[in-house]
């Protein structure tokens, strides 16, 4: 979605960005030719690096402040290590990019067989650990909260039952096993899908990284700043639209047809649109990854954070 990412940011000569999930660097050039501004980037994946170097070394209308190698929760160290506390915009993109799913040792792919990794990251917990050392109530609450596994229960139970047999060391592997677990149907997705998504949450603490960009994102953008995040699943998404709506209003808990206690705070944000922006049906023909891609936008109000 990198065209509505530049029209839903609107950059402008000038002005300072921040592109929180590099990646390959895509959202990062579209940003920088369209105006003669400067941009900020970081990347939990030592992959982007290789990218950011590229980009450095290309002839951009803006400027390319360069990639550091941080998480999310360390927004605050990113800008600071450039001697800035505020933006003007602000991009993230939760979605994997194609060399993590495409390279079976990262252990992302089901498709491919390769080590049990899903890090994204090198300082976390690796898939192939997590699974050795949860109990089959663990697993059970991670496949049911984190990936909405109908078959929870079955799926850690064979799980556990597996390993008692055999380390399960490999995604093929892995794959088999839950693909076991889980009744025929005529799902379009693969049975496996939602389990590796629930331990690639889990071993990268996504939901909790994903709240702290958040509850950050106030304090660095300035008034009138833009805030564009794309989400690809419901639980990604759902953090995003409660977070938005819940400080884009005078009082979460008030009749919003009623005015709001004189002595309440004024919103954080505003939201130039409630429902997030889908791919075109043309982006979806070339990367049908993109499908379920979600885009939600929200402008930072001149209230104090």
């Amino acid at each position: 979605m990198v065209q509505e990412v530049v029209q839903s940011l609107s950059p402008q000569d000038h002005e300072t960005y921040l592109d929180v999930t590099f990646g390959q660097g895509g959202h990062a050039r579209a940003i920088l030719n369209t105006a003669q501004c400067s941009l900020i980037a970081s990347d939990r994946d030592t992959l982007a690096q290789k990218a950011a170097e590229k980009l450095s070394q290309e002839k951009l209308k803006g400027q390319f402040l360069g990639c550091s190698l941080n998480r999310f929760s360390d927004i605050t160290d990113t800008l600071q290590h450039h001697g800035i506390k505020s933006v003007d915009g602000l991009i993230a993109d939760f979605g994997l990019s194609s060399p993590q799913i495409n390279n079976p040792e990262r252990g992302f792919s089901f498709k491919h067989d390769g080590p049990l990794d899903m890090r994204m990251g090198e300082n976390t917990l690796s898939a192939q650990e997590f699974i050795a050392s949860s109990d089959e109530q663990e697993l059970s609450f991670t496949f049911k909260h984190y990936g909405e596994e109908r078959f929870a229960k079955s799926v850690a139970r064979a799980i556990v039952k597996a390993r008692q047999v055999q380390a399960i060391t490999s995604t093929l592997q892995l794959a088999h096993i839950v693909r076991s677990a889980i009744p025929h149907s005529s799902q379009k997705i693969d049975p496996a899908t939602r389990t590796f998504q629930a331990i690639r949450i889990v071993v990268n603490s996504e939901l909790n990284e994903i709240k702290a960009l958040l509850n950050a994102s106030p304090h660095i953008l300035k008034a009138g700043a833009r805030i564009v995040i794309i989400s690809f699943h419901s639980l990604e998404d759902r953090l995003v639209k409660q977070f938005f709506r819940q400080h884009a209003q005078n009082h979460p808990h008030i009749n919003r047809h009623l005015p709001s206690p004189p002595d309440f705070p004024p919103p954080l944000f505003s939201l130039p649109f409630h429902k997030p922006l889908s791919p075109s049906q043309d982006e979806i023909n070339i990367n049908p990854r993109a499908r379920s891609a979600r885009l939600r936008l929200a402008l930072r109000t001149h209230a104090p954070s």
